[in-house]
């Protein structure tokens, strides 16, 4: 299956409820995202979707073909969210490198409020 980076990003916010869409397709996504099957004390697996229940939960999936790989990340408790998209069927890094980012940018905007106290 193919999708655009448009397509791709649209899809993560409506996971993230930053669309106005149908609130049974909305209880579908979110019931997606829960997990059900144990894979350690802290990660279970959803409906294709990995959950890391953190502290903070990180709901994320890999996916790719021969030429390409995908990663998906969301944090929902910071409504925040990454796609990356490469064109490299063998480099699978884009779960390293979505966590580093989300949780930089996490770490910054709780910098950022304990200097200014209030939330950027």
């Amino acid at each position: 299956m193919y999708s655009s980076a448009r397509d791709m990003t649209r899809f993560l916010a409506a996971n993230l409820g930053e669309l106005p869409i149908d609130r049974a397709l909305q209880a579908a996504m979110q019931d997606a995202q829960r997990g059900i099957f144990p894979m350690s004390r802290r990660v279970t697996q959803g409906l294709a979707w990995k959950v890391d229940r953190g502290p903070p939960l990180i709901i994320e999936k890999n996916g790719g073909l021969n030429n390409t790989t995908s990663y998906i990340g969301m944090m929902p408790d910071e409504r925040l969210g990454i796609l990356i998209l490469s064109n490299r069927g063998s480099n699978n890094a884009g779960a390293h490198i979505g966590r580093r980012i989300m949780l930089g940018l996490v770490a910054l905007s709780s910098a950022g409020t304990q200097r200014t106290g209030a939330r950027n």
